[in-house]
């Protein structure tokens, strides 16, 4: 523009003189606005793109080719009007001007290469027009031909910076792009970096990096908590034995680096856990890196060792006493199977069941229970040997597996048994109430008696039942004769369901007296099972599997709903007293039972009397207390039965208001004792001050019922007065004990 500007002034002063001199300033004002165009054009463009040059016209070729036009017009238009109107000399002048500004022009334009030659064409076309067809003259001819032959020249010329600029062009775009790329990459890499940094920071597990010359390359503040480095001792750079320059873990740090790394090397991978002398457990995890170095991960696994230790002690051992549980016991049995049959090692199986537990449980609480439990577990561990392995396995049973010697084995698992129940059975004090219970076990010797997990187990227990069902506290070893048992309360418990469902049970009544007047007050219903094939079953062999069959329900609901269909028939003077299970209080709804038995048969409420036992008050003690209130409240009377056999029974007589106390039969036996005698005078006397009745069952001799009614006890039953009866075989008539003659 300034050269544009320059010229145009030099064109103005020079040919003042030998043109128009309106013209000439027109021609010089359009030169001059077409710069200031130009100018302003290439200044706003500068504003928006401040690194736009040749690259951007060379990028927009169109828009130069017509700067190009507009810049060569002024010159183009001058050449054409003043050429061959002007004196020699300023014509010389309008050539120079002419050709200096094509190829000045068209040289600084070349960057674009139809831009420069629109310039040079719009500029010497009009020269060579007007020198070779217009001016008929042979010196303008030959400087049109001149003029024609600068053109080619510079033509090549303007090729030549065209092809120049075009290579500069692609070069500074190439480094333009190489540049770019390479601030991506930086801008990446300190992305990257950033990142991996905050990685390092917030990443729960400490890491580092060394090369394959043992340098650190990276760690983070992680890292050196876990094995207390200070921040200002260590930076990359530092060789391994240099980190570690004051640890005490290693003993031989050489040897250390030498296995890790050989490890890694052939694996790829590697871990290994440190345990520091604070009890602090390390997990250190390290992978192979490309240059022969490795990464690793150092993990703080402190807790998790707590938390997995806390798991397996859950998983094996019983929380409460900390004696192995249930699934440790089973594991451990099998394992001793095993190596009976590698080492031949015989041993037996205990099963420990607590007699009496439920009801310290119940009588004084959970918490009491559980202590109790803690002191049987202690007496246990401190029964057996340290060979021996003690579980409990649920509730208030435990288990021992012993090891044997070859020979007399038997008698030394009796030993140990008469020794665990003497230490289970000694007296106990919990929060501050004295406690004595027993210790029922069963025995099953390996391999004699089985060689699988389940069958010993089986075995033992069977034996164990053996042991409760014939009095408790004593131990029992596994024999066929109990499976032989077993097998029959099985079949007795399939038959007893198909002989309830076929009402094949019948009842029984045995009359009980009044002792004074001797007449029958009322009758208790007693059922009986006259088997099609096996006979008369004694009660007390089917009453216990109905309760642990579940059977006891329906087999109460059929005695009652007959007992009082039956007793509806007899005399209005003549009770009935029906017998209840515990399990009936919380198996059945037994108060729209009795409602229902009532209603049907139309007996009188008064007429009818339920026994219970403690047991009642064993099981659900508040619930049942409520049943049993409901059931007064009907208007029937409520008996304890054998009173005396259990440790609470004189505190069972204040939780509940009794009608009756019936006296078991086993203090009836022992009357010939003077301390029975004075049992039962307290008895009496306790009885007659809660305006209770006495019935004294089990009665067999004169000389008992001499010595009942000399204590003042109301009402009485047994064979002496009468055995049990069909109903129609019941004969209601005054009959005086004495006279020695059976109700009929």
């Amino acid at each position: 523009m300034i050269g544009h500007v320059v010229n145009v002034t030099i064109a103005l002063i020079a040919f003042r003189h030998n043109v128009e001199w309106e013209k000439l300033l027109l021609w010089a004002a359009a030169s001059y606005g077409v710069a200031t165009w130009v100018l302003l054009r290439w200044a706003t463009r500068s504003k928006r793109q401040p690194k736009s040059g040749a690259s951007s016209l060379s990028s927009a070729p169109r828009k130069a080719t017509i700067y190009g036009a507009v810049l060569a017009a002024p010159w183009g238009i001058l050449g054409l009007w003043l050429l061959g109107n002007l004196p020699q000399q300023p014509e010389l002048i309008l050539i120079a001007l002419c050709l200096g500004m094509s190829a000045s022009g068209s040289m600084l334009l070349s960057a674009s290469y139809s831009s420069a030659i629109t310039y040079m064409l719009c500029i010497l076309a009009p020269v060579v027009l007007k020198c070779l067809f217009i001016l008929d003259n042979g010196e303008y001819r030959l400087l049109g031909a001149l003029t024609v032959s600068y053109s080619l020249f510079l033509l090549v010329c303007i090729a030549s910076c065209a092809r120049l600029f075009a290579e500069r062009s692609r070069a500074v775009d190439e480094l333009r792009q190489s540049l770019l790329v390479t601030e991506n990459a930086k801008a990446e890499i300190e992305s990257a970096n950033a990142r991996f940094a905050a990685a390092l920071r917030n990443m729960p597990q400490g890491l580092s990096m060394f090369d394959g010359n043992d340098y650190l390359v990276a760690f983070n503040r992680q890292y050196l908590d876990i094995y207390g480095l200070s921040p200002d001792k260590i930076s990359p750079g530092m060789k391994f034995h240099e980190v570690f320059a004051d640890q005490n873990l290693v003993p031989d740090l050489d040897d250390y680096l030498r296995d890790f790394k050989r490890r890694i090397v052939a694996q790829d991978c590697s871990n290994n856990t440190i345990t520091f002398p604070d009890g602090r457990v390390i997990y250190i995890s390290y992978a192979l890196t490309p240059d022969g170095g490795w990464v690793a991960t150092h993990e703080d696994i402190t807790q998790r060792k707590i938390f997995e230790r806390k798991i397996e002690l859950l998983a094996h051992y019983d929380g409460l006493t900390h004696l192995a549980n249930r699934n440790l016991f089973k594991e451990r049995l099998e394992e001793s199977i095993a190596r009976y049959r590698r080492l031949q090692n015989r041993f037996a199986v205990m099963l420990l069941d607590l007699d009496r537990f439920k009801g310290v449980n119940d009588a004084l609480g959970h918490h009491a229970g559980d202590a109790l439990l803690q002191q049987v577990s202690d007496r246990i561990r401190a029964t057996v040997r340290e060979v021996d392995i003690p579980a409990r396995l649920g509730g208030d049973e435990f288990g021992v597996i012993v090891a044997l010697g070859h020979d007399q084995a038997e008698e030394a698992a009796a030993v140990l048994a008469e020794r665990l129940i003497e230490a289970i059975s000694a007296p106990y004090e919990i929060e501050g109430h004295p406690v004595a219970i027993g210790c029922s076990i069963g025995i099953a010797i390996v391999p004699d008696h089985g060689m699988r997990f389940d069958e010993v187990l089986r075995n033992a227990d069977l034996a164990l039942y053996k042991s409760k069902d014939t009095g408790r506290s004593c131990s029992h070893f596994y024999s066929p004769r109990l499976q032989a048992e077993a097998d029959r309360r099985n079949e007795l418990e399939v038959e007893l369901r198909e002989a309830i469902w076929r009402d094949e049970l019948e009842v029984h009544y045995q009359p009980i007296f009044n002792l004074k007047s001797g007449e029958i007050e009322l009758v208790e219903a007693l059922v009986r099972w006259n088997h099609r094939t096996r006979g008369f079953v004694p009660p007390s062999e089917f009453i216990p599997i109905a309760e642990q069959a579940g059977l006891i329900v329906d087999l109460g609901k059929l005695v009652l709903g007959k007992a009082c269909h039956d007793v509806a028939k007899m005399p209005s003077n003549i009770g009935l007293a029906v017998n209840l299970s515990p399990v009936q209080f919380s198996k059945s709804d037994l108060v729209d039972m009795v409602i229902a038995a009532l209603a049907e048969t139309g007996l009188h409420q008064s007429r009818l009397e339920l026994e219970i036992t403690e047991g009642v008050f064993l099981e659900e003690n508040s619930q049942n207390l409520k049943i049993l209130e409901q059931l007064k409240h009907l208007g029937v009377s409520i008996v304890l039965d054998d009173f005396g056999v259990g440790y609470s029974s004189l505190s069972y007589l204040t939780a509940f208001p009794f009608d009756k106390v019936k006296i078991d039969k086993s203090f009836i036996q022992r009357f010939d004792r003077a301390e029975t005698q004075t049992v039962m005078t307290s008895i009496v006397q306790l009885a007659k001050s809660l305006k209770l009745s006495v019935v004294a069952e089990g009665i067999e001799t004169e000389d008992q019922l001499q010595k009942l009614n000399s204590l003042g006890i109301d009402f009485g039953q047994g064979y002496l007065l009468s055995r049990p009866k069909s109903a129609a075989d019941l004969i209601f008539t005054r009959c005086m004990p004495n006279e020695k003659v059976e109700a009929a």
